[in-house]
């Protein structure tokens, strides 16, 4: 994998990647959401998009529930290979400011600035 330098790092942030084709979004926000110490701990979580099949098979609207689901709980979420689509929609739905984005056409893992978790 390779490594993306975020924007606002924290000295003490994890980047977990997680597959929404295998993991229940419900499932890991209420598990995050009842750790109280998950903003001190500044959990990252990477999702890569280029092979999600649950986009495909469900829907934009149905993974970005997801994503909001698990953003909610208080971590921070890094969108890797993001297409154009994705992007465009991200910010017609203006949804892209709430997500540290990154394409394929970008030469480095540069990004945009992480809003603080809500």
């Amino acid at each position: 994998m390779t490594a993306l330098s975020l924007s606002q790092p924290h000295p003490e942030a994890r980047l977990v990647p997680i597959n929404l084709d295998v993991l229940d979004a419900g499932l890991l926000a209420q598990t995050l959401a009842q750790d109280p110490d998950i903003r001190r701990k500044a959990v990252h979580v990477l999702v890569d998009c280029q092979q999600l099949r649950s986009v495909r098979d469900y829907g934009v609207c149905h993974f970005l529930n997801q994503l909001l689901l698990i953003r909610q709980a208080g971590v921070r979420i890094v969108l890797h290979n993001v297409s154009p689509l994705l992007r465009r929609l991200l910010r017609v739905l203006r949804l892209e400011s709430l997500f540290e984005v990154t394409w394929p056409s970008q030469a480095s893992l540069r990004s945009q600035p992480l809003p603080p978790a809500a």
